[in-house]
């Protein structure tokens, strides 16, 4: 423990300690700070209620784990936190953060942690930790609140953001939000309108992104984001338009008069990509080949199962070693989870596989060299009605660390998965320029004697992101300021 922090405990000095702080490269937070960041901590230290509302990569988790750390060690006796975030990754990554600075400014003797809450016993204090859908906090009596990407809160959620808000008036509560800016319309614009007209709370908007993010990122959002996607995200924007991950025209770009190929043309390399489901998912196989810098999608088979009528793997597995032969020994792959007994038997029957074990990094891979190829119409098939549902179906969604895309309830992606699988494996065997550099760490890992390999566990992270670029991302600038993905 420093003497600055030693100093601002006796004197009960929450910006002193909080300026204190020691961040992960090893800065004082007040060294840090931006003076953007800096104003919007100093209305939160004093107003009943401070909106913050940034693009992503601002720093607005860190401020928030900073803040909330001077309120435990420093405020009056007897502190009662409650942080509700959008879900319990964002949830986890606040106490992380806050676990983090008291670990590396030598607090860990004052501040005790559990799976949700950071307590401070010699003055009965305590900070709970919970995601948007969990427990009520109707009859609690906080002293300080943070409400943490309030817009990407569920349209359920509203009842819980009016309980904790109304819950603040019996003690005089503090209340910090922190966001960036989320769709129209919304319960949360409403609210956000409410509070900016507040002349008893204040309000901190940001429009440009972090001078520490590189451009390269964001050209590559911009390729990879619908436009109201990127307009909420980077330039905090509000907007209609959902979380759409194509445009309905991209995704019609992607199909022409073409017809499903019985045969392979000559000099032509092909690949069959495998999303193996059994009875609540569908199995799907595509057989994909290079078409200019782009893919081709030849065949796309599906079959649906049920919990009666399972999908009969048999038959999928004569079918994949029939079409590889039938394509010039195209190599396959597929889901190491889901189907690695499939791959030992089709290995031994003759046919190349390659089972790639689907991780957060390799999913984020996948969909986004997909994405990237129907954006910039690269990607190529005869109409396919379950293919075309998918692709309209995608989603993009926030996550701490980058973004994900999901399919929309009740939907598949299924045929989108197996034409990513195809595309992958084409693109790092014959033209790694298709689909950009691979990390060191994701390079192939021998599963069997005859070559197969699972991706390690680095991959890309966000869409696109290798660690070691990750990392160069959220060092930033010499001197750094406060980064990270929020």
């Amino acid at each position: 423990m420093n003497g600055d922090i030693s100093q601002a405990l006796r004197g009960r000095d929450e910006v002193g300690l909080r300026e204190a702080l020691v961040l992960d490269t090893g800065e004082r937070l007040g060294d840090a700070l931006q003076d953007w960041q800096r104003a919007a901590l100093a209305d939160a230290d004093t107003a009943a209620l401070t909106w913050i509302e940034w693009p992503r990569a601002c720093g607005k988790t860190t401020i928030a784990a900073a803040w909330s750390l001077g309120r435990l060690l420093c405020g009056a006796p007897g502190q009662r936190g409650y942080v509700v975030a959008a879900d319990a990754d964002q949830a986890g990554i606040l106490l992380d953060l806050l676990r983090g600075l008291a670990r590396r400014s030598g607090l860990e003797g004052l501040v005790t942690f559990t799976t949700n809450e950071a307590r401070v016993e010699a003055a009965d204090s305590m900070l709970h930790v919970q995601e948007a859908h969990g427990p009520s906090i109707w009859g609690l009596l906080p002293t300080f609140v943070v409400l943490d990407e309030i817009a990407e809160w569920l349209p359920g959620a509203q009842r819980l953001s009016d309980a904790t808000l109304t819950a603040t008036s019996k003690r005089n509560a503090t209340v910090l939000v922190i966001t960036k800016a989320g769709c129209l319309p919304s319960w949360q614009y409403d609210l956000r309108e409410a509070v900016r007209k507040d002349p008893t709370c204040r309000f901190h908007r940001r429009e440009e992104t972090a001078p520490w993010t590189p451009a390269e990122f964001l050209d590559r959002m911009a390729s990879l984001l619908h436009p109201a996607t990127y307009d909420r995200y980077l330039r905090n924007t509000w907007s209609a338009g959902g979380d759409a991950a194509l445009s309905a025209e991209q995704v019609a770009g992607v199909f022409d008069d073409r017809t499903a190929t019985e045969a392979p043309a000559k000099g032509r390399r092909y690949a069959i990509g495998v999303d193996l489901g059994v009875a609540e998912d569908r199995t799907a196989c595509a057989v994909v080949h290079h078409e200019g810098e782009g893919f081709g999608v030849d065949v796309l088979a599906v079959w649906q199962g049920s919990r009666e009528a399972p999908v009969d793997l048999a038959a999928v597995r004569q079918w994949i070693r029939d079409t590889s032969a039938r394509f010039g020994r195209a190599p396959v792959r597929l889901d190491a989870w889901q189907s690695l007994l499939m791959a030992q038997e089709l290995e031994a029957e003759g046919v190349s596989v390659e089972a790639l074990q689907i991780t957060a990094q390799s999913r984020a891979r996948l969909f986004g060299e997909l994405l990237l190829a129907v954006r910039q119409g690269r990607l190529k098939c005869y109409e396919h009605t379950g293919l075309r549902d998918e692709l309209a179906g995608l989603r993009v969604q926030a996550r701490p660390g980058g973004f994900t895309v999901n399919h929309c309830t009740h939907t598949h992606d299924d045929c989108a998965c197996a034409v990513g699988l195809g595309m992958l494996l084409l693109g790092e065997a014959a033209q790694p320029h298709l689909l950009g550099p691979r990390s060191p760490a994701s390079s192939p890992r021998l599963l069997s004697g005859r070559g197969s390999w699972e991706s390690g566990a680095a991959g890309l992270r966000g869409m696109g992101f290798s660690g070691d670029e990750r990392r160069r991302w959220e060092r930033g600038p010499t001197p750094t300021a406060i980064e990270g993905m929020d």
